[in-house]
């Protein structure tokens, strides 16, 4: 069967999502699941994250970036946002908090 049409169907990927958390967790890694849209989950953990350690954000969907731009203020450590690999390199954003707050490309 293809992925495709494997989780189309709701119930395969609720055991599917579910099948992988359990593994996850088995494994001593944090999982959180949103309730609506993971969007804004994902950019206030990251939020938070960045009170403690450098993090990075991953992804290609711009209301992450925009979503970033407009919640995050200072953080303690770095935070990064970074699009989706692709088989050229991608730039890096880094956020610094400062009286700007602004987004910067990074090398």
């Amino acid at each position: 069967m293809k992925k495709d049409d494997f989780l189309v169907n709701q119930t395969n990927k609720q055991r599917f999502i579910n099948l992988l958390s359990y593994d996850l967790q088995r494994q001593h890694n944090d999982v959180l699941h949103a309730r609506a849209d993971a969007d804004v989950l994902i950019v206030e953990t990251a939020i938070a994250c960045a009170n403690t350690k450098d993090t990075v954000v991953v992804g290609d969907d711009t209301d992450l970036l925009v979503l970033l731009c407009s919640r995050a203020g200072p953080t303690s450590h770095n935070l990064f946002f970074r699009p989706e690999p692709k088989l050229t390199p991608s730039k890096m954003l880094e956020y610094r908090a400062s009286a700007k707050d602004t987004w910067t490309p990074c090398v």
